[in-house]
C-alpha cells in the first residue's frame, strides 16, 4: 500500500515537529517555592513549646518537633537546630523560618525573645493559638463564600423552572378568562 502525503502534509508535519521540539526544549517548569502547610505549623510550634517547658534546649526541641511536620517544616526545624548548635546568631538560625509566611511569626517571636530573654515556651503557645485562630478564620470565610456560590445554581435553575411551572400557567389562565 502506497501512502501519498502532499506537500502541505509534509510542511504541516515539519512545523508541528518544530513546535513540539521548541516547547519541550524552551519551556521550563516554573517551580513555586515550597511552603509549610498552615495546618501543620501550629502543632509543630506547640510541640516545640512543650519540649521547652519540659526542659529541653531549643535545638533538641526543634529536633523532636521536626517529626510532626511536613517536609518544609521538618527541614526548617532541622536547619534551625543545626545553626543553633553551632552557635549561629538568632537571625541566621531562624532564616529558614523567616522566608516562609506560615513560619515567619515564629521566627519573629524567637528572635525577639532571644534578645529580650523572655520565656519562649509561653510565647510559642500564644503564637500557635494565634495561628490556629487565623486558620479557623480563613476556613470560616471560605465556608461563607461557598454558601454564596451554592445559591447561584439555585437561582439559575430553579427560578426559571418555578416561573414556567407556577407563574406562566396562572398568567395563561388569567389571560384566557379575560378574553
Amino acid at each position: 500500500m502506497v501512502c501519498f502525503v502532499g506537500f502541505h502534509g509534509v510542511v504541516g508535519l515539519a512545523v508541528g515537529l518544530a513546535c513540539a521540539i521548541g516547547v519541550v526544549t524552551v519551556a521550563k517548569p516554573n517551580p513555586r517555592p515550597r511552603r509549610a502547610s498552615p495546618d501543620v505549623v501550629p502543632a509543630v510550634v506547640e510541640l516545640i513549646a512543650g519540649c521547652l517547658a519540659a526542659g529541653l534546649p531549643m535545638p533538641a526541641a526543634l529536633d523532636a518537633a521536626s517529626v510532626a511536620g511536613d517536609d518544609v517544616t521538618r527541614e526548617a526545624c532541622l536547619a534551625a537546630a543545626a545553626a543553633l548548635r553551632r552557635g549561629a546568631p538568632a537571625s541566621e538560625a531562624w532564616q529558614a523560618w523567616a522566608v516562609d509566611p506560615a513560619l515567619e511569626p515564629v521566627a519573629r517571636m524567637t528572635r525577639r525573645t532571644t534578645h529580650s530573654g523572655a520565656s519562649v515556651a509561653d510565647d510559642l503557645r500564644r503564637v500557635a493559638a494565634r495561628l490556629r485562630a487565623q486558620r479557623h478564620s480563613r476556613i470560616q470565610q471560605r465556608v461563607q463564600q461557598a454558601s454564596i456560590w451554592i445559591v447561584i445554581p439555585l437561582g439559575l435553575c430553579f427560578m426559571p423552572a418555578f416561573v414556567l411551572v407556577a407563574v406562566v400557567p396562572v398568567i395563561v389562565g388569567l389571560v384566557t378568562h379575560l378574553r
